[in-house]
């Protein structure tokens, strides 16, 4: 004879709470990674006119693979000479050193901003929350370098205007991008004399 479930235990089973919902939006459906992320599909997000854009800074052929159409150097000037030829990886790393000091000089100075954007304040001295002693030694880093680039070659202002702009504002000029139908032999001389001076400076390795 089966013995009848207690009273209490009936009353418990039907007052059962249904279960809960889970909180938040529902978990979008496709393939993801190890972590739980969606794998995008980038290659299709892709927009085709970037990609020839990208080629056009190279002056190379559009039938490039993706991949190299996306190295995150064709992003920048100096990455974009290294890439066509026109510049040394010692070089290019030369111009990133002293583009880094560049600009973190003038972060800590409030400098005017070279891009599209307002900048702080434009006093284009040291600010009053900064270091003294951080402040004072980037600061002769970059008079150091400066006064390099300037007697690197008989164009040393020029070098320094060219160093300035590719190198910290990350401005291509004009006359060194690849769609340029001519040269300008005096302006390559004075950026790479003063990058091969710059690097003999920070001690970068030869090949």
């Amino acid at each position: 004879m089966t013995t009848p479930a207690p009273a209490s235990t009936v009353i418990a089973t039907a007052r059962k709470a249904p279960p809960r919902r889970r909180a938040g939006r529902p978990r979008k459906a496709g393939a993801r990674h190890a972590c739980g992320q969606l794998i995008q599909a980038t290659d299709a997000a892709i927009l085709p006119q970037a990609l020839e854009r990208r080629a056009d800074l190279l002056g190379v052929s559009p039938s490039l693979s993706t991949g190299q159409l996306l190295d995150q150097r064709v992003g920048q000037p100096l990455g974009q000479l290294l890439l066509r030829g026109r510049l040394t990886q010692r070089q290019h790393d030369a111009g990133q050193a002293v583009g880094g000091l560049w600009r973190a000089w003038l972060s800590l100075a409030e400098a005017p901003k070279p891009h599209a954007y307002v900048p702080e304040s434009g006093s284009g001295v040291a600010r009053p929350d900064v270091d003294p002693d951080r402040w004072a030694c980037t600061d002769d880093r970059l008079a150091q370098a400066r006064a390099l680039i300037r007697a690197s070659g008989p164009h040393g202002l020029l070098a320094l205007t060219l160093v300035e702009g590719v190198c910290a504002d990350e401005v291509m000029p004009r006359r060194f991008e690849a769609t340029w139908a001519g040269d300008w032999p005096q302006g390559w001389a004075a950026l790479t004399t003063a990058l091969d001076a710059l690097a003999d400076h920070y001690r970068i390795p030869r090949n």
